[in-house]
């Protein structure tokens, strides 16, 4: 009787932690959330739900803060405006976004529009195709068009699309755009708290060796890539990481150095 008393007691703090860390994270979402729109009026993107959460695009702004050349985006959306946005005000640098569903680029680009942001923003309507990527057949999208699109060298890599059709939706992006990275690139990759997704950056992992791994505590999870010294995760580490989902200081805003 003790010791299921004890379980019990341990169940209950553990979900109370639990419960506590989540609702930190989504305060921190939202406050990013409302520290991005504020600057950007009508055009304010929403965030949540199917949108990219706040707190991504909260990661994505730091790190445009070393006013990148080329931002490629996979999946339109809020964060399209919100790097736009980063890149005017740094005075440098274009956003390239690829959309699949015409509805949604169309949607993408009138808030473009509204902001005035086109000349330093465009959306790319590239349909889903089923291609061949090394022994899969994965659908994505449209190869020849993104390669008649996307030109010199990409400073910043964001994949958050397409939909995770399939387990491995997204993980052609880094396959298709690793050769075009800058010496010194940054990848994010949203939705990180998903098997499909987790199951693409462990393949990452293993097949490029010159870029460190890291877990950003964000409320859907992030996976951040760079080139570096070497002290991101690797082997058993990167296989238990998603289970023990490390928190950082400031609530998992940096890298995890472990």
């Amino acid at each position: 009787m003790l010791v299921s008393g004890a379980a019990a007691a341990g169940l209950l703090g553990w979900y109370y932690r639990e419960t506590a860390h989540r609702l930190e994270r989504l305060i921190r979402s939202a406050e990013d959330a409302a520290t991005l729109s504020a600057p950007l009026g009508p055009a304010a993107p929403v965030f949540g739900r199917w949108a990219a959460e706040g707190d991504f695009a909260g990661m994505i702004a730091r790190e445009l803060e070393r006013a990148p050349r080329l931002v490629v985006e996979c999946g339109s959306g809020s964060t399209t405006v919100v790097i736009a946005d980063k890149l005017r005000q740094s005075g440098s640098g274009r956003v390239v976004s690829l959309e699949h569903d015409a509805f949604y680029a169309a949607k993408t680009t009138r808030l473009i529009e509204l902001a005035g942001f086109n000349d330093v923003a465009s959306v790319v309507e590239a349909p889903l195709r089923a291609q061949p990527f090394g022994d899969r057949i994965i659908e994505w999208y449209d190869r020849s068009i993104v390669e008649e699109t996307i030109d010199g060298q990409i400073d910043v890599l964001v994949v958050d699309g397409p939909p995770q059709v399939s387990p491995w939706a997204r993980w052609p992006a880094l396959e298709v755009f690793y050769p075009l990275l800058a010496e010194d690139p940054v990848v994010l990759l949203d939705d990180g708290r998903t098997r499909d997704t987790s199951r693409a950056v462990r393949a990452w992992a293993e097949h490029f060796t010159d870029l460190d791994l890291y877990w950003l505590d964000t409320v859907k999870g992030t996976w951040l890539l760079k080139r570096g010294d070497g002290s991101g995760m690797s082997g058993p580490l990167l296989r238990i990481a998603r289970l023990l989902n490390p928190r950082p200081s400031g609530f998992g805003r940096w890298p995890v150095h472990r």
